[in-house]
């Protein structure tokens, strides 16, 4: 009986890959992740409030007191306010 070879490969042998260079794209996708997250996360804190109307409705009327204040008396101030709007 004659015995038959098994085939020969075409080119290298590919071995495992080694520890290090597992490791080694560990660590740059790690890495990646993290720029892209923050890239992300300063995007969105630095972009402009957004707002949205629901309603078609262009003018209201409003009115508040300010409660404590000196008859004649100017004072300025800024900030921020917020209203609520409901309906009756």
């Amino acid at each position: 009986m004659e015995q038959t070879q098994p085939p020969q490969a075409l080119g290298p042998v590919p071995e495992d890959i080694s520890p290090k260079t597992i490791l080694v794209l560990v660590v740059l996708t790690l890495f990646v992740s993290f720029i892209g997250a923050w890239v992300n996360i300063n995007a969105a804190m630095n972009a402009p409030a957004q707002t949205s109307i629901e309603s078609a409705q262009q003018t209201a009327q409003v009115s508040f007191s300010i409660i404590g204040q000196e008859p004649g008396k100017t004072t300025q101030a800024t900030g921020l306010v917020a209203f609520e709007l409901t309906e009756p």
